[in-house]
């Protein structure tokens, strides 16, 4: 899995991707700890982890990576207004108050049919 997230992140935000790396930042292990040993709990609110667990219930182990696409591209979008020495706790914050906006994201096909399709290749090989 953290090869799969490293290089979608890697080929779809390759900016945003670099900093974090430069400022030694594992985006794995920040979306591992924060999100799949929590069921999303600790960045999000039970109600919106509630509809994740349904997304990815039904979906299986695509939904994640679009998620994690989704929320990567919020952290792109916003990266300039982003401190280096507290991007991680920024980013936190970002993604806790934007959870409609991720959840559209990860969920409209129509908007990111190449990066899905990617996605999904990813996981098959």
């Amino acid at each position: 899995m953290n090869i799969i997230m490293e290089q979608i992140f890697a080929k779809f935000f390759p900016k945003t991707y670099n900093q974090l790396k430069e400022c030694k930042v594992e985006v794995w292990n920040i979306l591992w700890i924060e999100w799949l040993f929590t069921g999303f709990l600790k960045s999000f609110q039970l109600k919106h982890c509630t509809i994740l667990w349904d997304y990815f219930l039904l979906n299986g182990e695509s939904f994640i990576f679009r998620l994690s696409y989704a929320v990567f591209g919020l952290i792109n979008a916003n990266a300039a207004s982003l401190s280096k020495d507290r991007l991680v706790e920024q980013s936190k914050r970002l993604v806790a108050m934007n959870f409609e906006v991720i959840l559209r994201q990860a969920v409209d096909e129509s908007g990111n049919e190449l990066a899905f399709k990617y996605i999904d290749g990813l996981i098959k090989k």
